[in-house]
Parts: structure tokens; C-alpha cells; sequence
């Protein structure tokens, strides 16, 4: 008899044993999980909840992702409304950079607007511009694969000119009638 109590003992013990196990495995899975969620999720659960929302119902065409997190970037800041703090884009951010050096690696062209709010290029004295044959008053059309409309900015058009020295770039111009493309080599500018 005593050894029947003694493995009904050692069941029970073995049953109380592998039911805490059980217990701890849960709160170690609940723990982890909880915090696999949290940093999947962060702290900004509700922008990554609207953003889905977002994506799943809109009939628009959506914009690229950095276009969406610069959005939300000036968003966070205009909701802080100081007047010192702001978010340049990259490209703005470029020129930027530039202007404060007093030189950059381009063309060498001063854009303006026309009366239909074309792009007109007019290249300074001296620039790689000239040198390729690009003349006042030529209507810009395209750089490299970017189409240039009425609706493109000033900031987008310049940071496509610019870049690293020695690179081309291709501009497609409209003069009169007749559309050219036209490979300049970039070099560096001093800023008028």
C-alpha cells in the first residue's frame, strides 16, 4: 500500500509541477509577446492605425512613403508652433546648403517662370550651360528622367540640375519649335 501512495505522491507532484510550468511558460509568452507588439507598434500606434486606414480606403493614388513621412514630420512640428524650428526636405535642404557655401556643382542656370508659368532657363556667364549651348530663354522640359510642368517647383528643378561634380545630367529644352536633349557635365558654380 505504501508504495501506491508513494506513486500517487510523485503523480501529483509531477501533475503540480508540469501545471506550473505551464503557468510560467504563459507569463513568460504573455510578457514577451506584449513587448514584441509595443515595439512593433511603438508609441505611435495611432499614426501607424491611420496610415493603415489610409492605405486600405482611399480611391486616391497614394504618395511615396517619404513624401507621407515628410507630411507627418511638419505636421509634429506645426502642432508645436515655434517659429525657429522647421523640417527642410532633402532636396530644399541641398539648396540650402549650397546657398550658405556660396558655390555648388550644377549647370550653371537661373530659372524663371513665364507668362504660362513655363520654366525658362537662363545660364550665368561662364557655366557649363553656355558651354553646352543652352540659350536665354530656352523653355525647360525635362531633367534626366524628371518631366518638368508648370506644377513642378523651383526647389525640385534645382536639386535635379545639381549634384556631384563631373557627373551629366540631361536637360531636354524646347527652343521655338524644336526640342533638344542636351548632356551638360556638372561643375562646381560660385553662386552670383
Amino acid at each position: 500500500m505504501s508504495n501506491q501512495n508513494h506513486e500517487k505522491s510523485i503523480s501529483t507532484w509531477l501533475i503540480i509541477l508540469f501545471q506550473g510550468i505551464v503557468v510560467i511558460l504563459s507569463i513568460a509568452i504573455g510578457y514577451f509577446g506584449h513587448n514584441i507588439i509595443h515595439r512593433y507598434r511603438g508609441n505611435l500606434a495611432l499614426l501607424q492605425e491611420a496610415r493603415e486606414i489610409l492605405l486600405a480606403n482611399t480611391i486616391l493614388e497614394v504618395p511615396p512613403d517619404p513624401a507621407l513621412e515628410y507630411g507627418m514630420i511638419n505636421g509634429m512640428l506645426g502642432v508645436m508652433d515655434d517659429p525657429y524650428t522647421n523640417f527642410s526636405e532633402p532636396p530644399a535642404h541641398q539648396v540650402l546648403t549650397d546657398e550658405l557655401a556660396g558655390r555648388y556643382s550644377g549647370v550653371g542656370v537661373r530659372l524663371e517662370r513665364d507668362s504660362q508659368a513655363n520654366w525658362r532657363l537662363y545660364p550665368l556667364p561662364d557655366s557649363p550651360a553656355i558651354t553646352a549651348g543652352i540659350q536665354d530663354g530656352d523653355l525647360l522640359l525635362g531633367v534626366d528622367d524628371l518631366t518638368v510642368t508648370t506644377h513642378t517647383d523651383e526647389i525640385t528643378l534645382m536639386a535635379a540640375m545639381r549634384g556631384p561634380e563631373g557627373e551629366t545630367v540631361i536637360l531636354t529644352i524646347q527652343r521655338e519649335a524644336e526640342q533638344r536633349s542636351i548632356s551638360i557635365q556638372r561643375q562646381f558654380v560660385p553662386l552670383p
